[in-house]
């Protein structure tokens, strides 16, 4: 029953729009996932990055760059029950962080595990550091006497992460992720949310289309930084094994 949850999976994903004329307009969007299980030890990463430059000839602009990065470390007391070891990096240049670091350890509890379908739970700490945009930070403090923005950060967080996937037909699946992250560091006021949800179809053996949302949602960000960025999108996978 062990070797068969052994997995090798990997893939990449990419998507763009391209246009030319009186707009011009270029929006590109790509990532990969690979996980590795081996017995009681499972190893995974992934990433994704959007890119979009748009406007007028003559006056075009950046308005969209991030790019997050994850790899992480899973042991498994059973089948259902594991503790882990995760860590993420972000960039992303219109929320005012030239990176962000996060460090999770945690437990992880599978609900359900079949073939068809797989919901678990997950809590544990976070350690986060900020590195702010030096052109945020003269942004938020332009005109308002006093203020003083560092142009870095640390925070002890509380997260806690509900997933879900569900094979709905033979060539159709659903995944949904659900994170808050609480800080317990300085002030129980600020948290973030995340939310990921996508549909995924197969065409053949080796490719897929895939339409996704993100939201991402942080109710303390800098000064001029929207509180909600959401993303939708949709690519094409290719699955390498």
């Amino acid at each position: 029953r062990k070797v068969a949850k052994d997995a090798t999976e990997a893939a990449l994903n990419a998507g763009g729009l391209f246009m030319s004329g009186n707009s011009r307009n270029v929006t590109m969007t790509a990532g990969g996932k690979l996980r590795l299980r081996r017995n009681i030890h499972q190893f995974g990463a992934s990433f994704f990055g959007n890119y979009a430059r748009g406007g007028k000839a003559g006056a075009v602009e950046d308005t969209a760059a991030n790019l997050q990065g994850l790899a992480r470390y899973d042991y498994f007391f059973s089948d259902s029950l594991t503790v882990f070891l995760q860590a993420t990096g972000r960039h992303d240049k219109f929320q005012g962080l030239d990176f962000r670091l996060t460090i999770d350890p945690g437990v992880s509890a599978f609900l359900i595990d079949t073939k068809k379908q797989r919901a678990w739970v997950e809590a544990g700490l976070q350690v986060q550091y900020d590195a702010r945009n030096t052109s945020k930070l003269a942004a938020g403090n332009a005109g308002v006497v006093g203020s003083s923005i560092d142009s870095s950060a640390t925070f002890a967080n509380a997260r806690f992460y509900v997933g879900y996937e569900n094979q709905l037909y033979e060539t159709v699946s659903f995944t949904s992720g659900v994170e808050y992250i609480q800080n317990v560091h300085e002030s129980v006021s600020r948290y973030r949310l995340n939310l990921d949800a996508g549909i995924k179809a197969k065409v053949s053996d080796k490719f897929s289309l895939a339409t996704t949302y993100t939201m991402r949602f942080e109710n303390q960000p800098l000064p001029t930084v929207e509180k909600t960025d959401s993303i939708a999108s949709v690519n094409l996978i290719y699955t390498l094994f």
